[in-house]
Parts: structure tokens; sequence; C-alpha cells
């Protein structure tokens, strides 16, 4: 059995207009929204979908949270998004961009991003 064990430090600025948390490592970046407790996670995947094309390979719900912090109608859910293109290696400035669309569709659909 083989372990490998690995420590980074990762420095990302900070954006205060875009109210959101996510963190690359390599291509995938984790999403935390806040929404409607009746707002059903699949409508929120499919404007992902949607916004962030081709490159996007995979998304998955990875955590859903409701309490402290997060209002008594709301809930908070966490994605993982992995994005990739057999053909060559994605740019930061790429991945970015989509964000920025994923980021921009969800707020003016009146979801919250959180911090």
């Amino acid at each position: 059995m083989t372990v490998t064990v690995c420590e980074s430090d990762i420095s990302l600025p900070f954006e205060s207009l875009i109210r959101i948390s996510h963190i690359i490592a390599e291509n995938n970046i984790n999403a935390y929204v806040v929404v409607d407790k009746d707002i059903p996670s699949k409508e929120i995947e499919l404007k992902i979908k949607k916004k962030a094309g081709k490159l996007l390979q995979n998304i998955t719900v990875f955590d859903l949270y409701e309490g402290k912090n997060i209002m008594n109608n709301k809930k908070s859910l966490a994605y993982s998004l992995t994005f990739s293109d057999p053909a060559r290696t994605l740019q930061d400035e790429e991945i970015n961009t989509i964000m920025e669309n994923i980021i921009s569709d969800l707020e003016n659909s009146g979801m919250e991003l959180r911090k």
C-alpha cells in the first residue's frame, strides 16, 4: 500500500465584488451557494452546467448545511466542479472567466454565494 501525504499553502486574491468561495486546486473548484430551502440542487446544477460549458467535466454536491449563520428559510449547498480539456492544459484565466459567468448568472437569479 502506498500512502502519499502532501501539504500546500494556497494564497488567493480576495475579490470583494464576487461573493463566492472557491479554491482552485489543479482544475477543481469548490463553490458554496446559499438558496431558499425549496430550490432543488438539480436546478442549481443545471444553471452551473449551462454557464460552464463543455470544459466542465464533473459537478458534485458534497455538502448541505442548514443551521447557524444561515437564515431559517435558506440552505447552503457546496459543489465541487472539475474542469478539463483532453487536448490541452487549461489556463487560470479561462477558469476564472467561466466562474465569473457562473457567479453572475446565479446572483442574477437571486442566489447568494457564500463567503
